[in-house]
């Protein structure tokens, strides 16, 4: 009886032991993951910036069209129409 109640101590013992290692193990991954995630937030953040900046630069590009398109116009003619001489 004695010898069973020492198995079943060591038992738990091991038992304990694998139980700890599986919570640090877990505690690691959550560490991991949390990382993970902190990473793709920074990169959507990112992309975000990246995007915002690409439609300042559209609009820029589109009031400098704009602009160019009405300084070459006279009265609703293109002033860069090439002049045919005969």
């Amino acid at each position: 009886m004695i010898r069973t109640f020492d198995e079943m101590l060591r038992t738990f013992g091991k038992m304990s032991r694998t139980f700890s290692e599986m919570l640090r193990t877990f505690g690691k991954t959550l560490r991991t993951f949390d990382e993970m995630l902190r990473t793709f937030d920074e990169m959507l953040r990112t992309f975000g910036k990246m995007l915002r900046t690409f439609g300042k630069m559209l609009r820029t590009f589109d009031e400098m069209s704009r602009t160019f398109c009405s300084s070459l116009l006279s009265n609703g003619k293109c002033l860069l129409t090439p002049k045919i001489y005969v």
